[in-house]
């Protein structure tokens, strides 16, 4: 019996993925798609520049889980304060306030990878 091929397999190039500019010092790469990962989740390259923070949120249907690549962060996750360098992993689960800030001295491209997501209500996230 032949096994059935793996329908969900998605490979992609990084030149290739589709990318939003949000601010001046930030970029949003999306490296998965959600309608990939059978809308399971995305995943997303955060880049941004020293000083780039996004204002204090929440997200109320997915857990944001962050892994950094390059440079120097520090998190506020529902109070508390966390310093993050290359080779960290941060939760900020659903519907806790959270926010980051680049404070180290790499300058986008690279910086902070948003990981996952585990819903697609993250536009972004969506085709």
């Amino acid at each position: 019996m032949t096994p059935e091929p793996n329908k969900v397999a998605f490979v992609q190039r990084i030149e290739n993925a589709r990318t939003f500019k949000i601010n001046p010092l930030e970029e949003i790469v999306v490296t998965v798609p959600s309608e990939k990962a059978k809308h399971e989740f995305c995943l997303v390259e955060h880049r941004s520049a020293p000083n780039a923070a996004p204002p204090l949120h929440l997200h109320r249907n997915e857990d944001e889980i962050f892994e950094i690549l390059e440079g120097q962060f520090r998190f506020w996750l529902d109070g508390e304060i966390v310093e993050a360098s290359p080779g960290t992993i941060v939760l900020a689960p659903r519907n806790g306030t959270h926010t980051w800030k680049n404070v180290g001295e790499v300058p986008g491209p690279a910086g902070c990878a948003t990981r996952a997501h585990e819903s697609t209500s993250m536009p972004i996230c969506r085709k």
